[in-house]
């Protein structure tokens, strides 16, 4: 599994849900999960990947990352809330897989 993107918010609180992150990770043995922070390439990263999760405990305005992964042709699994509902408009009848919302 592949984790892309950082947090990027120069907060204590990014900091210590990182470090949360790793420490699940390390204690799970989890040797197949790799966080891979920031990337420009992101388009490398669509084509070698099967599925694409993003687990939004926000609501994303934009939805940027969903539309690139959509736009690839991947599975993708995404809540329908905040910006993220006109995408589901648009890409509705495609092969899209929501998560639930809370």
């Amino acid at each position: 599994m592949l984790i892309a993107g950082d947090i990027s918010y120069p907060d204590p609180k990014s900091t210590l849900y990182k470090r949360k992150i790793e420490r699940v990770i390390k204690e799970n043995r989890l040797n197949n999960v790799f966080l891979l922070g920031y990337h420009d390439d992101i388009d490398r990263i669509l084509c070698m990947s099967d599925i694409c999760v993003f687990p939004f405990l926000r609501e994303e305005p934009f939805g940027i990352a969903v539309v690139e992964a959509l736009a690839f042709g991947k599975q993708t699994f995404y809540p329908k809330a905040g910006g993220l509902r006109e995408v589901y408009k648009i890409f509705g009848s495609g092969k899209i897989l929501l998560l639930r919302e809370h």
